[in-house]
């Protein structure tokens, strides 16, 4: 599913999945902060919900982390099997 939008990058859609954390090995996620990083840690063992990674993916496949370095990194850390991410295809 998805959503259709237009805007300054022009025709984009979204879609939100359950993305295999193997899947996921390429992108390298930047913690600019240990304490946010532990703090995302601690909100994901006390069960809260967090949002998903947000990525970005151009028509030629190449994907960047566009919110979420900090969430995906716990990710990684924890070997969770899978991650939630929002992809937004851009068509530009």
């Amino acid at each position: 599913y998805g959503a259709v939008h237009s805007g300054r990058l022009g025709s984009y859609w979204t879609t939100e999945v359950d993305v295999p954390a193997s899947e996921l090995v390429g992108l390298r996620p930047v913690v600019q902060s240990k304490s946010r990083l532990r703090d995302v840690e601690s909100a994901r063992v006390s069960g809260r919900a967090l949002p998903p990674v947000e990525l970005g993916v151009f028509r030629d496949g190449s994907a960047w982390i566009v919110d979420g370095n900090h969430r995906l990194a716990d990710a990684r850390r924890s070997r969770l099997p899978s991650v939630p991410v929002v992809f937004t295809f851009v068509g530009t």
